[in-house]
């Protein structure tokens, strides 16, 4: 329970008792949130003298801090934190949102393994206070998403595993793919700076007769579309 003199009380279900005797006191906080299966707490902490945000997960009894983190350029807050129901959901695994635009793409679902492929899902921010739905990419050999700098275009990459190699590129303006390309170990991914190409990289060691050799290949992939006006 959170109360207004910034102090949280985690009481004891069967007895009602207050799990230390006293309320802990923290300063600025703006919600908590309580893990649906663990014995962890999370802590949203606001903006003091221009520094932004802070996450805080913590363990229960005791208050010990677990991790935190900062989100980037957060200085407003007025949102709420929300746990996954239970482990055996699917969950967020990366998420990016649009340059200069109003759009951001989420990979949820999928297995750390990759025996069971993640969807992406792209949202819209465009009307204020409201997040819609735009639409989903199922089942996806993909591990990570690069927007291009001028936005509209994403590609959805596959860096690592069996993924490795494996790029779409998706028209978010028209929610339609626009060309599929590989590069076989590929591990690193940059669009140039106009929005039109894309180099890819493979930087890792690869086996040779004679032994182990550093290797390194750059290909320009061109996808069959004008650049964002």
């Amino acid at each position: 329970m959170l109360t207004k003199n910034n102090t949280i009380s985690v009481y004891e279900t069967q007895t009602f008792s207050l799990l230390g005797d006293k309320p802990m006191k923290v300063d600025d906080v703006v919600d908590i949130s309580c893990s649906p299966t663990e014995s962890n707490l999370a802590v949203l902490k606001g903006c003091v003298k221009k520094q932004p945000a802070k996450v805080a997960f913590v363990q229960i009894p005791g208050m010990v801090e677990l991790r935190h983190t900062d989100p980037p350029d957060v200085y407003d807050l007025d949102c709420k934190m929300y746990w996954q129901s239970g482990q055996e959901g699917p969950r967020v695994r990366m998420a990016a949102r649009e340059p200069s635009g109003h759009r951001f793409a989420m990979m949820h679902g999928g297995e750390g393994d990759q025996s069971v492929l993640p969807d992406v899902s792209f949202y819209t921010m465009q009307n204020l206070g409201k997040v819609s739905k735009l639409a989903t990419l199922k089942d996806k050999q993909a591990d990570a998403l690069f927007w291009s700098p001028r936005g509209k275009y994403i590609v959805v990459a596959g860096l690592k595993g069996s993924f490795s190699g494996q790029f779409e590129f998706f028209d978010v303006d028209k929610l339609e793919t626009m060309n599929k390309a590989e590069h076989l170990m590929a591990t690193d991914i940059a669009w140039g700076p106009t929005g039109r190409y894309v180099a890819t990289a493979c930087t890792i060691s690869q086996e040779t007769e004679e032994g182990f050799e550093r290797g390194f290949h750059w290909v320009n992939v061109v996808p069959p579309f004008n650049p964002p006006n």
